[in-house]
């Protein structure tokens, strides 16, 4: 008489079961990976422009109290708005009678403030700042009123993105210099002295970025432009 009792199937999976199982992970991770990065990017330019708003505003509430922007010759911008970004207590710690690079003002460099910290510098030893401010020159926006800014407020820049190579500079000490630089392929973040801010094209000619710098220059720009 023949047995009716089914064998039962041996416990595991066959190597060939184990390949097809890798091939569908590997076809998987091939078609969201790009998909990934893209909102990664898209979350990092929506921080940069919160961050670039959240500096605007201080550097408003700054001139309601004191009847200028901030000037960057003895002490950083970045330092002089601490209190209108909530950082009272980082700001009483400086002493604006010694030089930045002396205690107690060097410890201010462990001080690592999201505001002025692009999501990508997560991994750098020191907190460098990833915005810089016009000179406080007198064809610049920084120091001067809004009054003075003749080209109009909605088409002068304020602050800029910078590369991560063209940084250096710890966030107290106040990045300022002319060259203006964003990330090559997708060009960079400005905010305007009415408090917008705008992505601007990598390939955005020298001719408009020095109008967008100049307040006072009689060189309105339209938004097309860049």
């Amino acid at each position: 008489m023949k047995s009716t009792r089914s064998q039962a199937r041996p416990a595991g999976i066959s190597l060939i079961e184990l390949l097809v199982v890798v091939a569908i992970l590997g076809t998987l991770a091939a078609i969201m990976l790009p998909a990934i990065q893209k909102v990664r990017e898209a979350a990092g330019r929506i921080r940069c422009a919160a961050n670039l708003k959240q500096i605007g505003l201080a550097l408003h509430q700054y001139h309601d109290t004191h009847g200028s922007f901030p000037n960057n010759e003895k002490v950083a911008w970045s330092v002089q708005i601490l209190p209108q970004i909530e950082q009272d207590a980082l700001f009483r710690h400086y002493d604006p009678t010694r030089s930045p690079f002396d205690p107690p003002n060097a410890s201010l460099g462990e001080s690592r403030l999201g505001v002025y910290t692009c999501t990508s510098d997560a991994s750098a030893e020191q907190a460098f700042g990833w915005y810089i401010m016009n000179f406080p020159h007198s064809s610049d926006i920084l120091g001067l009123r809004l009054l003075d800014v003749r080209d109009g407020t909605s088409c002068t820049g304020q602050a800029f993105e910078l590369l991560r190579e063209d940084l250096g500079l710890a966030w107290y000490l106040g990045p300022a210099h002319p060259i203006i630089a964003g990330n090559n392929h997708r060009g960079f973040h400005v905010l305007f002295a009415d408090g917008h801010t705008q992505l601007v094209a990598p390939i955005v000619s020298a001719e408009v970025l020095k109008s967008i710098r100049t307040p006072a220059g009689d060189e309105v720009v339209s938004a097309d432009r860049y």
